[in-house]
C-alpha cells in the first residue's frame, strides 16, 4: 500500500492529519483525496475506529462485552458493512430511517455528510465510549436557528469540548450546519477529540464487579442535569440504591416511595429481586416479574429509560 498522500489535505490539517496516522485509527479507504465531502460509510467506519482506538480493543469485543443483541443482517436494507451495522448496536447511528423489528432501516452509505450530522455522530460515539455528554452548555454559534432541533445537542457538545469551530472568524462565529464534511475535516475533528478531557483513558475502567452497593449519583432529564437538591425532594427517603448478593439476589431501596397522610411521612419502600450479569449488561427481574436492564461501565451503573437517565456509583462491598 502507498504511504498516504499529505499533498491532497490542506496546509491546515497536516498536522491533525499526521497525529490521527500515528494513532491508527484513519482507515486506509480515506488516507487519500482529502478534500472530498466524506460519506456516510466513510464516517460511520471512521468513528468505529476511533472506538477502538480509545477502547484499545476490537469493536467486535465491545459488543460482546456489552452484551448487545445479535442481530446483524437486515438491520438497514441497503448495507450489510460490519462496521455500520456494530456502530448501529453501540449506539453511534440510528441511520437516516431506523430499523423496526419487522422492517429493515435505511442507511444510505454513500450519501454526503454535513456538520450537523457529523456533530451528532460525534456526541453518539462518545457517549458509546462512556463519556458523559449530559446537559453541555448551549454554543454561541449566531446560526444555531438553521441547525435541526436534533442536531443541536451534539452542536453544544462539540462546541464546549474543542472538537469542531466554526466557519468564521466573526463575534459570535457561524456554525454553518448544512454544509457538507470532508475526509480531512472528519479526521481532524476526531483527533482533536480528546479522551483526558471527556474523562476516558486509553485503560480499560476498574472493574469491581457487580457485588456491592451502588448509589444513585445523578439524573438527566431530556439532556438537562438535574441538581441534587431537586432530586433530593423526589426522594425524601433517601438517595435510591442497588444491594447486589453474591447468590443473584438484588434489594432495591428507595426506588419506590409512599406517602402516608396519616404521619404526614414517606415511607421507603425495599423491593427485592434477582439478577443476571451478560457481560455490561445487567436485567434485574423483580419480585412482580417486572425486568430493568442496566448497562456497567466500570464503577458507573446506568439505567436509562426514553429521555431519563440514571447513574449509580459503587460505593462498598456488602459483607
Amino acid at each position: 500500500m502507498s504511504a498516504p498522500n499529505l499533498d491532497t489535505a490542506d496546509s491546515w490539517a497536516h498536522g491533525g492529519i499526521t497525529e490521527a496516522l500515528g494513532k491508527g485509527f484513519v482507515p486506509p479507504a480515506i488516507q487519500d483525496n482529502y478534500k472530498s465531502v466524506i460519506t456516510r460509510a466513510e464516517f460511520c467506519v471512521l468513528a468505529v475506529r476511533w472506538v477502538e482506538y480509545a477502547l484499545d480493543k476490537p469493536i467486535a469485543e465491545i459488543v460482546t462485552e456489552r452484551g448487545l443483541p445479535e442481530r446483524m443482517s437486515h438491520t438497514f436494507s441497503d448495507t450489510d458493512d460490519p462496521n455500520i451495522l456494530a456502530a448501529y448496536r453501540i449506539g453511534i447511528t440510528g441511520g437516516e430511517v431506523a430499523p423496526t423489528d419487522s422492517t429493515p432501516g435505511r442507511f444510505n452509505p454513500d450519501g454526503q455528510f454535513n456538520r450537523q450530522q457529523a456533530a451528532t455522530m460525534i456526541l453518539n460515539t462518545c457517549r458509546a465510549i462512556g463519556a458523559d455528554v449530559s446537559a453541555p452548555p448551549i454554543a454561541d454559534f449566531s446560526d444555531m436557528d438553521a441547525a435541526d432541533s436534533w442536531a443541536r445537542p451534539g452542536i453544544n457538545f462539540v462546541r464546549a469540548n474543542g472538537i469542531m469551530s466554526g466557519t468564521s472568524t466573526a463575534n459570535p462565529p457561524t456554525f454553518t450546519p448544512l454544509r457538507t464534511y470532508t475526509r480531512q475535516e472528519s479526521v481532524v475533528t476526531f483527533n482533536n477529540t480528546n479522551l483526558d478531557k471527556l474523562g476516558i483513558s486509553n485503560n480499560p475502567p476498574i472493574d469491581v464487579g457487580i457485588v456491592g452497593v451502588w448509589a444513585l449519583e445523578s439524573i438527566v432529564i431530556s439532556g438537562v442535569t438535574v441538581s441534587e437538591d431537586e432530586y433530593g425532594n423526589l426522594f425524601s427517603a433517601g438517595t435510591p440504591y442497588y444491594w447486589f448478593n453474591d447468590d443473584g439476589t438484588v434489594s432495591m431501596f428507595n426506588h419506590t416511595i409512599e406517602y402516608d397522610v396519616s404521619n404526614d411521612t414517606y415511607i421507603n419502600i425495599v423491593e427485592f429481586g434477582t439478577y443476571v450479569q451478560n457481560g455490561t449488561s445487567i436485567s434485574i427481574t423483580n419480585s412482580e416479574g417486572y425486568v430493568t436492564t442496566l448497562t456497567k461501565n466500570g464503577e458507573i451503573l446506568i439505567l436509562q429509560a426514553d429521555s431519563i437517565i440514571l447513574r449509580f456509583r459503587y460505593q462498598w462491598i456488602a459483607e
